[in-house]
């Protein structure tokens, strides 16, 4: 039974594959919360972790924290199982045969055609693509369309060599005012 799951986007998704069947998925919007949501949709299925024969993780691109989120809870699940560990990305887990869109920040989204590296164009220009170009809106990675991607899209893995996909630099901004150990500063 394999184990597959996105944790990228707003909508956490899980989904249990046997063959080529996918015998239980669920969804659940966690926007900030990908590891609990994560936690919940395990709890609600009805099958095991330790019934996993393999992980398959959504590697990204998408939210940075987020597929970080998803790609160690698949490492560190699969090395304690002792299972394989593969990435699958979220573009094929919008459309898996077809071009696909992921928010790209400042008015512009990544938008990968089939057979090319994804290119970064403005929001207006992509409209007409599945895919979500801000957190509330769109098309999001689903797990349970793992079925539908080529075996060639996925991409097989020890567990500790398993990397998430970024397209561009984390987009950290810097406080206004310093926060330590739970206090705030303000510069004087």
């Amino acid at each position: 039974m394999i184990l597959v799951f996105s944790t990228s986007s707003p909508l956490t998704s899980l989904a249990w594959v046997d063959g080529k069947e996918v015998v239980w998925a669920a969804e659940k919007l966690a926007p900030r919360r990908a590891s609990g949501a994560l936690m919940e949709l395990l709890e609600e299925s009805p099958y095991e972790l330790h019934q996993a024969t393999e992980i398959i993780v959504d590697i990204g691109p998408g939210s940075f924290t987020g597929v970080r989120v998803g790609v160690t809870m698949a490492k560190m699940w699969a090395w304690t199982l002792r299972i394989p560990c593969s990435g699958v990305s979220s573009f094929d887990l919008i459309n898996p045969n077809g071009a696909a869109v992921v928010p790209g920040g400042r008015g512009e989204v990544w938008l990968r055609e089939p057979g090319e590296e994804p290119v970064r164009v403005p929001v207006e220009s992509a409209r007409h693509v599945r895919g979500y170009a801000t957190f509330d809106e769109g098309e999001f990675p689903s797990a349970a369309r793992i079925v539908e991607v080529s075996a060639t899209k996925i991409l097989n893995s020890k567990p500790e060599n398993l990397t998430p996909i970024y397209l561009a630099e984390p987009n950290i901004s810097i406080a206004k005012q310093k926060h330590i150990m739970g206090e705030t500063f303000r510069d004087v």
